[in-house]
């Protein structure tokens, strides 16, 4: 049997209950939502053990997870995590641990829980959403940067000055603080056994890693997010999304017609548009708070200031 003719095989029994319990239907959804062809994880097992299953075995799986949210606790084989180094530039510096990119292998059935989590959070109702391009389905770089093209375009056919500042962010991924994290999600109304379970998730994730076919033994990780994982993306994106808002709402501000078009954010690459010195001033104020707020640092070797009149550009 097929996963799309089990989906069907499960009716209308699906319906959530709480957002503790989860149902087959949401297994269903789950599952069908993951990709075939990919590595097995720590414990052997491959996606398509999952995908070509019977329905027998998303009656289990939809206990056994429902088990795991009420009573917030994982297992340690559960939570393995295998990181492999990839080398950014083989004729670089080959002891430099910066020339290094780490590639996570987590279980497929973590990312079938993930999914089940990320439909069971709510997403924060922000002005700030919108201008985050990325981890958005048909959203792309392209997208972000046609955007930004257009908004600075609109000041400069109209003989109006732009400044832009182009930011960049040190390693964003990996210095968030999961304290400050999950009392967002709190914030938002995120269920409290669904930020609990996160909670031991994160501060019980070991890793190791993987080099010349030998595996180091396990390590605590005290802060980042999930490296691939389908909640990874909701969760850095709520991170900066007090961040954006403030920007997004400040009095001092570029615009076309009402919309504020002052910044605009793929992943955690930051594009800060506004119409004077003064208001740039007050937009780096704003994000050096934030910065600090949220234990972020810019790397200010790739952080620059552009300004922008008459489809001109002096650097």
């Amino acid at each position: 049997m097929t996963v799309e003719d089990a989906h069907q095989s499960v009716g209308h029994s699906g319906f959530v209950l709480d957002s503790c319990h989860v149902t087959v239907r949401d297994i269903a959804d789950a599952v069908c939502s993951q990709s075939k062809g990919k590595s097995a994880g720590p414990n052997g097992l491959f996606m398509e053990s999952f995908i070509y299953a019977c329905p027998e075995l998303w009656v289990h799986l939809s206990l056994f997870f429902t088990a795991r949210i009420k009573h917030c606790f994982l297992s340690v084989s559960f939570m393995d995590v295998i990181i492999t180094p990839l080398i950014k530039n083989k004729g670089g510096d080959l002891t430099d641990k910066n020339n290094y990119r780490a590639i996570a292998l987590s279980n497929v059935d973590t990312k079938i829980f993930e999914r089940l989590l990320l439909l069971k959070t709510k997403e924060s109702a922000s002005e700030g959403n919108k201008y985050q391009f990325g981890f958005k389905a048909g959203h792309s770089t392209s997208m972000c940067t046609g955007v930004v093209k257009h908004a600075i375009n609109y000041y400069t056919d109209r003989s109006s000055h732009v400044f832009a500042c182009f930011v960049d962010l040190t390693k964003a991924f990996d210095r968030v603080n999961y304290w400050k994290l999950f009392n967002q999600l709190l914030s938002d109304g995120v269920d409290m056994h669904l930020v609990k379970l996160l909670g031991y998730w994160y501060f019980n994730q070991e890793v190791s890693v993987r080099w010349l076919g030998t595996r180091s033994e396990s390590f605590y990780v005290g802060n980042d997010t999930k490296q691939g994982g389908a909640l990874s993306t909701y969760l850095f994106t709520r991170y900066l999304l007090q961040l954006i808002t403030e920007i997004c709402l400040s009095r001092v501000k570029c615009k076309i017609g009402t919309l504020p078009t002052n910044i605009f954010v793929y992943a955690d690459d930051i594009v800060l548009l506004c119409p004077s010195w003064y208001a740039m001033k007050v937009f780096l104020f704003v994000l050096e708070k934030h910065c600090v707020l949220l234990d972020l640092c810019c790397n200010v070797n790739k952080t620059v200031l552009w300004f922008f009149i008459l489809r001109t550009s002096l650097k």
